[in-house]
């Protein structure tokens, strides 16, 4: 086992990832008001503002999300990959974007409850809810699609680039975020390598647009 480490070593998946900017000036617009285009939008919106796991995201639900004259916080008390003892669960906050209201998480956040609401089933208390009657709960799958379905309409090769966790926790350190602030909205603890070994790659400015 030990010379196959040495000959195959864990390498990351992706030299290089795309640059979120591309999907921001595509959802750059006045916000729509049908289902599925707020759902598409929010989702990919949480995913490249938080750097969590989709995984994360699909268990949102709408009790512990509160908002204040600032913003909103999520709290996730359910079990995630990176749960363990000693390790704070996710937290997510999410201030009001004021220099740029079309991408402001928050107020999508809201417009989207507002939306969901006589659409929600008495019983589903997850966030994000599926676009066809009855409209329940969607899945970890489900958001993963979404999300790459505004890739693609934002001109990024969803052939070649899929985790949309790798553009946003890349392009934060080149915005001036200071690593501890990434680790800790990714969910990683202050002395996981995870970020410099794996998430960190160069962005690709250009695409061929399909």
């Amino acid at each position: 086992m030990k010379g196959i480490f040495r000959t195959r070593p864990p390498m990351p998946r992706y030299n290089f990832t795309w640059n979120p900017q591309d999907v921001l000036k595509f959802l750059n617009k006045p916000p729509d008001k049908d289902l599925r285009s707020v759902s598409c939008k929010l989702v990919t919106l949480l995913v490249l503002a938080t750097g969590q796991r989709i995984q994360t995201v699909a268990l949102i639900r709408c009790p512990n999300i509160k908002f204040s004259t600032s913003g909103a916080d999520i709290q996730i008390p359910d079990f995630v990959k990176t749960s363990g003892p000693k390790i704070l669960q996710p937290k997510l906050s999410l201030p009001y974007f004021h220099e740029c209201p079309n991408l402001c998480v928050a107020s999508c956040l809201h417009q989207y409850l507002e939306l969901t609401k006589p659409l929600r089933p008495a019983d589903c208390d997850k966030l994000f809810l599926t676009f066809n009657k009855p409209h329940g709960p969607a899945t970890k799958q489900t958001l993963s699609r979404w999300v790459k379905n505004t890739m693609a309409k934002a001109g990024i090769d969803t052939n070649m680039f899929k985790p949309s966790r790798h553009a946003s926790t890349s392009c934060a350190p080149r915005q001036g975020v200071h690593i501890d602030a990434i680790r800790r909205s990714a969910g990683w603890s202050q002395d996981s390598q995870t970020f410099a070994r794996f998430y960190n790659r160069p962005l690709v400015e250009k695409y061929n647009i399909r």
